[in-house]
């Protein structure tokens, strides 16, 4: 979701590319009987840029049910306590977010590894920035292996674009299924998973002392794993998101006229 203009707070598209996204959003606002909105500040802001119609589903992000298990511990040659960043950091767009995650995950970097913990960075996006003294740097991984890494991984870090953001984080999802504990900031939308499953630990935006200070006390507490992992199967999977559009498909042919 984005707004009309570059200046919407917690929207962190701009300039072309916002407004390439906002003429989609308008064409389905007009073609659609139903628009599915991830979180409620965006659906806030669909009913102030587009109306009440179409009707707005609120459906968040969804997890697999079924996982591969662990198989090859793919940071067994690190002798330290690991923790990940998994996901695009972009790599045709966005720019201006792109260098301030990379310049975060550098200084992140350097506070862990004083603290015996190797940052790890999954991604397929552009990370020409990153110190590699501090930030390991991995590349990207193939969707049936990508699991090992949340598998073994201590502790799973999620950064918020902006002290307010609209967009849920769906690197939460797949840390908690596969029972990582996160560290998330505080502006990220869909923390409540993590105050839910009680797998992981929040902090303010913006302070990468105490980002780096939480990301250790992951590593060193006791977790309910087994826990976490059962209620996002039960609450997240992508089985309950489809029983949304379930329901609506067969409420819907039920209103259909009969023949004959």
């Amino acid at each position: 979701m984005v707004g009309s203009t570059d200046d919407t707070p917690g929207v962190h598209f701009f300039k072309q590319e916002r407004q390439h996204l906002f003429e989609i959003q308008q064409e389905i606002a007009r073609k659609s009987r139903f628009v599915s909105i991830l979180t409620e500040p965006s659906r806030e802001l669909w009913l102030k840029e587009h109306g009440n119609k179409p009707e707005i589903l609120l459906v968040p992000t969804g997890v697999d049910r079924k996982i591969p298990a662990p198989n090859e511990n793919p940071f067994r040659c690190y002798p330290e306590k690991i923790a990940v960043y998994i996901g695009s950091l972009y790599l045709n767009s966005q720019r201006d977010t792109n260098l301030i995650w990379q310049r975060r995950l550098n200084t992140l970097g350097a506070l862990l590894k004083q603290r015996g913990i190797r940052l790890c960075l999954l991604s397929l996006g552009l990370f020409d920035k990153i110190d590699p003294d501090v930030v390991t740097c991995l590349g990207g991984v193939e969707n049936d292996k990508v699991w090992d890494y949340h598998h073994f991984a201590d502790v799973g870090l999620v950064l918020a674009q902006g002290a307010v953001q609209h967009n849920e984080s769906s690197k939460i999802y797949y840390y908690l299924r596969a029972g990582v504990p996160v560290v998330s900031e505080d502006s990220v939308p869909n923390n409540y998973l993590i105050e839910q499953a009680q797998l992981g630990l929040i902090s303010p935006y913006g302070n990468d002392e105490k980002v780096a200070d939480l990301i250790q006390e992951a590593t060193e507490r006791p977790w309910g794993r087994q826990r976490a992992i059962a209620y996002m199967i039960q609450n997240h999977s992508w089985d309950s998101r489809a029983s949304i559009y379930h329901n609506l498909l067969v409420a819907g042919r039920s209103k259909e006229p009969m023949n004959g």
